[in-house]
């Protein structure tokens, strides 16, 4: 064997990727147009929409007891979604990825934060 070329893995495939040249040469606009969101390879996780304050406390690396938030205590399917426990989320304020989260025994902590926006706002 003298070489080897990942064809895929997950959801990224070959075919759909650009060499460092073409990106080069594409404009900005062009470049946006093809961007894939960086929630997208996460859609295996279950999705978390918090309130500004606790999406706030999220982005600094605070703790979030779930059974406080309205839109978890609220929502029969996050109820049923999050049962396990233990799990990892995506965690969202409104429309906007904000992170991976993991769920343990009511409690979010954040994995990773993507955006941190809401880090120095105040509420």
């Amino acid at each position: 064997m003298t070489g080897l070329v990942r064809l895929a893995t997950g959801m990224f495939r070959i075919e759909n990727s650009f060499s460092p040249d073409t990106l080069k040469m594409m404009s900005k606009e062009e470049i946006e147009a093809i961007l894939i969101p960086v929630d997208a390879p996460l859609t295996r996780f279950s999705p978390l929409d918090l309130e500004r304050q606790a999406a706030r406390d999220f982005t600094n690396g605070k703790t979030i007891e779930l059974q406080e938030t309205s839109n978890f205590q609220n929502s029969a399917k996050a109820q049923d979604t999050f049962d396990d426990f233990n799990s990892l989320v995506r965690v969202y304020y409104g429309n906007e990825f904000i992170g991976v989260g993991r769920i343990d025994s009511p409690i979010l902590t954040a994995d990773k934060v993507f955006n941190t926006r809401l880090q120095n706002e105040s509420i």
